[in-house]
């Protein structure tokens, strides 16, 4: 079994970018590694290898026909989970074509019996890890683009929790 989570893509840029503005604002945390920066469309958890196979057999038919795009959102806000002490950059807009596109991740693993969380789908970067409070900082002056989309394999190691890209997708037009 592998623990497994649908996500954005963002591209090396945009990673080593937000790397940059958050290394000028060190604080007493965890920074998480810049090439594990992403934006979660659904997490599926400890999936068999039946399950993982029947999803990307069902994405795969279902999305060749269809025109790809990109889109490009603009971080406007810094912002704190509390429990899981987590800092992360969020969007004040986020299409409604990737809030149908991670409504849909979601539906397909319900279909495999993957449980889901039932809370509202906040889509966020999270770029540090054991923060007690939140910092004031500037926001970076950065818009990502994404024009893909993956299932990724988390891994837990002896350098720490690494995400591997399993299969990707491009996002297309609903």
């Amino acid at each position: 079994m592998k623990r497994l989570f649908f996500a954005l893509d963002l591209k090396t840029d945009d990673k080593q970018a937000i790397a940059l503005w958050r290394d000028k604002h060190p604080i007493t945390a965890k920074p998480v590694q810049p090439e594990n920066f992403h934006i979660t469309l659904a997490f599926l958890g400890q999936v068999t290898s039946n399950i993982e196979k029947a999803l990307i057999n069902h994405l795969s038919q279902i999305n060749k026909p269809k025109i790809a795009t990109e889109f490009v959102l603009k971080i406007t806000k810094l912002a704190h989970f509390k429990k899981p002490q987590v800092l992360y950059l969020g969007f004040d807009h986020f299409p409604d074509e990737l809030k149908s596109l991670a409504k849909a991740l979601r539906q397909l693993a319900i279909a495999h019996d993957i449980k889901q969380e039932t809370r509202h789908y906040l889509p966020h970067i999270t770029i540090f890890r054991k923060v007690k409070t939140l910092p004031q900082f500037n926001l970076p002056a950065q818009l990502i683009n994404v024009s893909s989309f993956s299932l990724y394999h988390s891994e837990s190691t002896e350098a720490g929790v690494q995400y591997h890209p399993l299969v990707s997708w491009p996002i297309c037009k609903l």
